[in-house]
């Protein structure tokens, strides 16, 4: 299944970008891109409903009910939450922004930290782009007078295109999200499902 996925992946022309350090400015560098391997992919520990629920799915057209209650963050890295474990002044709303990053080039500096950094910024771009491109949330970001808007991709609103995916025709869901679904400019082509 992760073959399949990763072939998707490569459909949609989505690549893999590992994040470098450049010694010289002493930050990150430039990104080098490369396709998907199976090896990026397991990580991400997809679960594959088709495969796991086939008899749902072939026998039911899907779920007949959905109860959840998603993660209402945005899919980005968090560097304050990234650093915290690694510092005993890092907290994530704590200090100004001019000590958090003095703290995080010192912690930078350390190898293994860096390196570690290093693969957690890598981890985002592909997914990223990933729920920005498969077909199954085409509605995740809307147009309006002809720009984007909401182009942050806000967890609660994947979480809702996939329940209504998932659902067979008369489906019910129950699923606890913020009063920004019916607000945001971003959520709009989300309105048919909810």
């Amino acid at each position: 299944m992760n073959l399949i996925l990763g072939q998707e992946f490569h459909n949609l022309g989505i690549k893999y970008e590992q994040h470098t350090w450049d010694d010289k400015k002493k930050k990150i560098g430039k990104s080098l891109k490369r396709p998907i391997t199976v090896k990026d992919i397991k990580p991400l520990t997809p679960f594959h409903w088709g495969y796991e629920f086939s008899e749902i799915f072939r026998k039911k057209d899907g779920f007949d009910a959905i109860i959840t209650n998603p993660p209402w963050e945005i899919f980005k890295p968090q560097d304050k939450e990234f650093f915290a474990p690694f510092s005993k002044t890092v907290k994530k709303n704590i200090q100004s922004i001019k000590v958090f990053e003095k703290e995080k080039n010192e912690l930078l500096k350390r190898p293994e930290i860096c390196q570690l950094y290093l693969k957690y910024l890598s981890d985002y771009p592909h997914q990223s782009e990933y729920y920005r491109s498969a077909k199954q949330y085409s509605n995740q970001i809307s147009l309006i007078n002809g720009k984007k808007a909401g182009s942050d991709i806000n967890l609660y609103k994947l979480f809702v295109e996939q329940c209504h995916n998932l659902l067979k025709k008369d489906g019910y869901c129950g699923i606890v999200i913020p009063s920004g679904i019916y607000t945001d400019l971003g959520t709009k082509k989300l309105e048919n499902y909810y």
